[in-house]
């Protein structure tokens, strides 16, 4: 139900920008399921700066975080 609520209020997020200052407060705030919700939301729409926040906030995840970024815009431009 949790996961479900995230998805739900990424779905309502229109701007790049905005999901990238959520995905910061979630990562501040260990909020896992929102961070999940935001990066499925920001490969799915091509948020760019919302990775680049995850990837910022979680150094140690961040050469998967931009490796699935690059071989998920390969697949948008199949």
């Amino acid at each position: 139900m949790e996961q479900r609520d995230a998805i739900d209020r990424v779905a309502q997020i229109d701007e790049d920008d905005t999901a990238a200052r959520l995905i910061e407060a979630a990562v501040s705030a260990d909020d896992e399921t929102m961070v999940r919700a935001l990066l499925h939301g920001a490969y799915r729409y091509r948020w760019h700066h919302t990775v680049s926040a995850y990837a910022e906030g979680r150094p140690e995840k961040a050469a998967a975080a931009m490796e699935l970024w690059m071989q998920t815009e390969k697949e948008h431009h199949v």
